[in-house]
């Protein structure tokens, strides 16, 4: 029924009862007629309800088996992703953290010398948490501020859990090129040398842990070049010597920690030739001689005149001499001859080919082992106590 009609009859009803048209009605008949008229007021109320009560927003019903459920965000991934760094052998990746999992974004890749060589993958910018992996093994920690692609930090510190430090270094663009330092675990310097291009460039020193010099080094590109030194630590000298080319080259000394010459080796063309050996007092001990100096042309001019040398000391030795130079301590310049017993100069020559002359000239040293009285003489002398000290008098 149509609601605007139910209201119209209701009007009607009210204006007959108030002026008294229905005059043959009863109170029975008025209210069942009031009845009726209530039900349709009832009937067309909640037709006008279902008419009008959907909201204009809601959304329509449907099945659950002909669409899918919205998928689900969780927090993690609304956040910015996170990163790290791993450096492990020639290898360094970056790794993106979301919610979903870790993923592989980019690569480099380093050469033999430390150098950046190859990037893959997208640039790589930010703060970024690093880790250094050897022998599989995680070593150090940092945080490295990378810029389009290139380290803007430098130097680049590592430290270890301990907090100490385990090295720093310098990349200049993608080349190592700079002050590197390496550390002992108690913090303290272990071996510091400059790089150009992760080749090692002019002096490289070592130390031990309680900061005792224990070497120093010359570099040239990468290859060891002139002197050398080594320490047993502090001022105490071990090992001296040369490199030429990246190889061994002329004498190599060894020293007694008492600071006496232990031996003295030489090297031709990286080949050990020779060595003499002395006792800890600093007397002459004895010589050997390699199959390659043996074989070494006798044309030369430096194998001869080590020959002559050597055979000048083993007949020395076999009267109780030996050679030496009161001037220096450099090996070859012996230019005195003294006694194993004394330590006394019995002679002194001009020069070294003097003193080997006469040596080898039979008559000449026959006759001089016969003498008893040694030489006077005023230069420095050798002369160790019974400890095997070494005193020095005149």
């Amino acid at each position: 029924m149509n609601i605007w009609l139910s209201y119209l009859a209701v009007f009607i009803v009210f204006i007959s009862i108030g002026s008294g048209s229905f005059p043959f009605m009863s109170g029975s008949w008025l209210m069942l007629v009031l009845l009726g008229i209530f039900n349709i007021l009832i009937i067309g109320s909640h037709e006008y309800a279902a008419k009008h009560s959907h909201d204009a927003d809601e959304l329509p019903v449907v099945s659950p088996s002909t669409q899918e459920a919205p998928p689900l965000l969780s927090l993690t991934e609304t956040e910015t992703p996170s990163y790290n760094c791993v450096w492990h052998g020639s290898f360094i990746r970056f790794y993106r953290h979301t919610g979903s999992g870790i993923t592989q974004v980019s690569v480099w890749k380093r050469d033999k010398r430390g150098n950046i060589a190859h990037k893959y993958g997208p640039p790589v910018s930010g703060v970024i948490p690093c880790e250094y992996h050897t022998g599989g093994f995680h070593r150090a920690s940092s945080k490295i501020e990378f810029e389009n692609n290139m380290i803007k930090d430098f130097p680049v510190i590592w430290y270890r859990v301990s907090g100490n430090r385990y090295m720093d270094f310098i990349l200049d663009g993608d080349s190592l090129s700079g002050t590197y330092n390496s550390y002992h675990v108690n913090g303290n310097i272990k071996r510091t040398v400059r790089l150009r291009n992760g080749l090692a460039q002019g002096p490289s020193k070592t130390y031990s842990d309680n900061g005792d010099i224990l070497s120093v080094f010359d570099y040239k590109e990468g290859r060891k070049e002139g002197s050398f030194c080594r320490y047993y630590g502090g001022d105490s000298i071990m090992q001296t010597g040369s490199y030429s080319g990246g190889r061994l080259a002329g004498y190599i000394k060894n020293y007694y920690p008492n600071g006496n010459t232990e031996t003295e080796k030489y090297f031709l063309n990286n080949t050990l030739m020779f060595t003499v050996s002395y006792f800890p007092n600093g007397l002459f001990r004895g010589q050997t001689f390699t199959a390659e100096f043996k074989t070494t042309a006798a044309d030369d001019s430096e194998i001869r005149s080590f020959r002559r040398f050597a055979d000048a000391r083993e007949r020395l030795s076999r009267h109780g001499m030996y050679l030496y130079d009161p001037q220096s301590d450099n090996f070859p310049r012996l230019r005195a001859i003294c006694s194993h017993t004394s330590g006394t100069v019995l002679r002194e020559f001009s020069c070294e080919e003097e003193l080997i002359s006469f040596v080898l000239n039979s008559g000449s040293f026959e006759a001089f082992t016969d003498k008893s009285a040694a030489q006077s003489t005023k230069i420095t002398v050798k002369r160790f106590n019974e400890k095997g000290k070494l005193v020095r008098t005149r």
